[in-house]
């Protein structure tokens, strides 16, 4: 037990190391994006364009943030098998489906937009299967509640 919340700390650890970067760039990412196009020679539409999926994508990342970080506080207290948790994991899976098919429209100027895209999608599909499991486990979980 000590290896796995050692194992929760961490990864909470890291959601706030990674929270803390999202937030400085929510402020910084304009004067970053216009000093990448400058960088490599590309126009300022690209930078209005990095501007603009990265806020777009915002909201979706927040709530990556938000629901990751309760579903190890449920974790942490030994709440596995939950409704709630089942509700973090199917928001975190929308969360991924809504960024896929921004960054596939976008593409159009930054090939690098590919990835980032088939990364989403395939985040989506693996949360949803754990969302599944979580789900299964919820309903043994009460089963076993209700024959005791």
């Amino acid at each position: 037990m000590k290896k796995s919340q050692r194992s929760i700390n961490l990864t909470k650890a890291y959601i706030i190391i990674l929270t803390i970067g999202f937030v400085v760039m929510l402020f910084s990412a304009p004067f970053t994006a216009f000093w990448y196009t400058d960088l490599t020679g590309k126009s300022d539409t690209a930078a209005k364009v990095l501007i603009g999926v990265f806020y777009l994508c915002s909201p979706a990342a927040a709530v990556v943030i938000v629901s990751s970080l309760k579903l190890l506080k449920n974790m942490k207290n030994g709440e596995f098998f939950t409704i709630e948790n089942t509700k973090h994991l199917s928001r975190m899976s929308w969360s991924c489906f809504y960024v896929t098919p921004i960054c596939l429209v976008c593409f159009l100027w930054f090939y690098g937009f590919v990835p980032i895209a088939v990364s989403a999608a395939f985040m989506f599909l693996i949360l949803r299967i754990i969302k599944n499991v979580f789900e299964y486990g919820c309903e043994i979980k009460e089963e076993n509640d209700l024959m005791v």
